[in-house]
């Protein structure tokens, strides 16, 4: 028989610390009143949880709100410096760390970007000079690390299995890296997943309903979230929407299998269809955005044809899953506005007329450092949720003001 938890004074006391501290991460400055309006609990209650706060330093004063008749009342936040989290992006073309406080801003950012023939050695050598400017920077303040990685994982999420476009990094050990250098157990989960991560923990997006993010860049991954929770696959990872066979027989994917959906409209499917333009080598997606917007004929043929390709692939998804909002990222928005209005349209032109009512086309963070935010964010949503790891992060870290 289940153990009945909720029962326990020990655990009720716990969940009422996690509780305030998820309310004033959300909050830009509340008082003790509003604090147990918003808990439903008494005051006594915020009382004892805010002073033992305090005296950790996870709580400053923000001042005095203003009266409007009655006594002032001392705002309360969340001291956002208290800790710290580290970001890693593993991507086949570049590596980039962040480390960001309790509110999401990027304190440090290191990233390396890679020529087509890197090697795993210089791939490792400089995911270690990252990660050692990153620790150092962050000191004690550290609470955790969090990976996002381009490929498939091994069965016990620990390693990558398989990358398609870097066969060097084939059975690269994440969490034997991570633990062996500077003693971290590692979040892990793929971009896709961090990229919703992001939007979901710092964006305020809103918490109610469900949300389908799709990831359009030189992969097309998607991710669901319901009431402001992740929904994981396998292993914490994304949902595999470029590959998705959208041509029987078709041109042959960096997969090994034929027709899939990124053979159509991913980057790389595009710098290798306009080859022509750059005699014989693939033009930078940069030069590609650049002749769309200026009206290329050859250009807007082919970026149409990706626009109709991921239009129609996002579509059926919204069909098939009904989500109350949609989150297209990735870079395929870097080519502008002029791309995603016409995406947008070609979606509108595919859903089911029923499910798009009142649904939501939202444009999310297309940077390569929000991969990362995401990534790091993953340790926070444990911290803020997890009381076991919240104490052992209190404990390690030094107590009292920062």
């Amino acid at each position: 028989m289940a153990e009945r938890r909720i029962l326990k004074l020990g655990n009720i006391k716990r969940q009422n610390t996690l509780a305030v501290l998820d309310v004033l991460r959300r909050s830009n400055g509340i008082s003790r009143v509003e604090l147990a309006q918003a808990l439903h609990c008494d005051n006594t209650t915020i009382t004892r949880v805010s002073s033992e706060l305090a005296s950790l330093g996870l709580i400053v004063s923000g001042g005095m709100n203003d009266s409007t008749g009655g006594r002032p009342r001392e705002l309360l936040n969340l001291n956002v410096d208290w800790g710290m989290s580290m970001g890693i992006v593993l991507d086949p073309n570049y590596i980039i760390g962040t480390l960001i406080d309790l509110s999401g801003q990027v304190k440090v950012r290191e990233q390396t970007f890679f020529r087509r023939e890197r090697s795993l050695r210089e791939f490792c050598n400089a995911l270690e000079h990252i990660g050692d400017q990153l620790v150092k920077a962050a000191g004690k303040r550290l609470l955790g690390v969090g990976v996002a990685a381009t490929g498939t994982f091994s069965e016990d999420g620990s390693s990558l299995e398989e990358v398609a476009e870097f066969r060097g990094l084939q059975n690269f050990n994440i969490l034997g890296f991570f633990k062996e250098r500077y003693g971290l157990i590692p979040e892990i989960t793929d971009i896709v997943v961090a990229r919703v991560q992001n939007e979901i923990w710092f964006k305020r997006v809103a918490p109610q309903g469900s949300l389908l993010l799709v990831h359009a860049g030189a992969g097309i991954g998607s991710a669901l979230a319901l009431d402001g929770k992740l929904v994981f696959s396998r292993k914490r990872h994304g949902g595999e929407l470029g590959h998705n066979i959208y041509q029987p027989n078709g041109e042959l994917c960096v997969c090994g299998r034929h027709g899939c959906l990124e053979t159509f409209c991913s980057t790389g499917s595009i710098e290798r269809k306009l080859r022509h333009l750059n005699q014989g080598s693939p033009p930078s997606f940069e030069n590609i955005s650049a002749l769309y917007n200026d009206g290329d004929e050859r250009v807007q043929a082919v970026i149409e044809n990706a626009v109709l390709y991921l239009g129609i692939a996002i579509s059926n998804q919204i069909n098939n899953l009904a989500p109350d909002a949609v989150i297209i990222s990735g870079e395929l928005l870097k080519l502008g506005d002029k791309f995603y209005e016409r995406l947008q349209k070609v979606i509108t032109e595919n859903v089911f007329p029923f499910f798009s009512r009142r649904l939501k086309l939202l444009r999310g963070d297309s940077s390569e450092a929000g991969i990362a935010i995401g990534a790091a964010s993953l340790v926070f949503g444990r911290f803020f949720s997890d009381f076991e790891y919240f104490n052992s992060a209190i404990e390690h870290l030094p107590r009292g003001k920062k």
